[in-house]
């Protein structure tokens, strides 16, 4: 009686050793230091695409669009672009678009690979042709964003027979770069609308127009993006 309970307690110790060491896992796969079990596929949950607007105002005009998947541990970070018309803007698998002909309301969108998700991006072409009026200055900057400059710049707002505007500016360290928009005008006041915007909201600025000296006042969002109120000098 004895040696049969030990040989019963030996089989089922063997058992559970043989059961702890088996490679198969409950679904039949099998599983090894060099063959380990698969990591759980995260799926796409969404899909964002900056800037939501953007206006070209040259054929030929390239600006990168980015486009990002969320959650940011998604197994499948693929990113699809397509152009609703690609005649007006064409969109390359990296997300460049290229203003091929006038036109507006063209949505470019991003798709996550399986095209379960998307976000798209309105464009438009609007050749903005010769300046109408260039109002210049001595730069309207604050100390922070002059340090970041290398040094206080210079700074202008250009005008365009059709609606749109240029806060252009030249930098010691970045070069040549400018902010657009659109604006409404009266006999002394221009109403601008950038198409930039911060966190807390829209750019916007009103110019006061008083002879030929346009005084720009800046809304809190923009003063709390380094710009200062100031006056512009017409130079043509």
């Amino acid at each position: 009686m004895r040696s049969t309970l030990l040989r019963a307690a030996i089989h089922l110790l063997l058992l559970s050793v043989s059961a702890c060491s088996s490679p198969w896992q409950p679904d039949g796969s099998m599983s090894s230091a060099n063959n380990p079990p698969p990591m759980p596929v995260v799926p796409v949950q969404g899909v964002k695409a900056t800037p939501q607007s953007i206006v070209l105002v040259a054929l030929g005009e390239t600006r990168q669009l980015i486009a990002t998947v969320s959650p940011a541990n998604a197994t499948d970070q693929a990113i699809v672009w397509e152009s609703g018309d690609s005649s007006v803007v064409s969109v390359s698998a990296a997300g460049v678009i290229t203003a091929k002909a006038v036109g507006s309301g063209v949505f470019v969108t991003a798709y996550s690979h399986d095209r379960s998700r998307q976000a798209s991006v309105n464009v438009s072409v609007e050749p903005r042709g010769a300046p109408e009026a260039i109002y210049e200055s001595s730069g309207h900057l604050n100390a922070v964003s002059a340090a970041v400059h290398g040094a206080p710049i210079t700074s202008r707002y250009v005008f365009y027979a059709n609606s749109t505007f240029a806060l252009q500016f030249n930098s010691a360290i970045l070069g040549f770069f400018e902010y657009r928009g659109r604006f409404v005008r009266t006999d002394s006041e221009i109403t601008l609308s950038f198409n930039d915007s911060s966190i807390g909201g829209s750019w916007e600025a009103i110019g006061t127009l008083n002879g030929d000296v346009l005084s720009v006042a800046y809304n809190s969002i923009m003063s709390l993006s380094d710009f200062i109120d100031g006056d512009y000098m017409l130079s043509r």
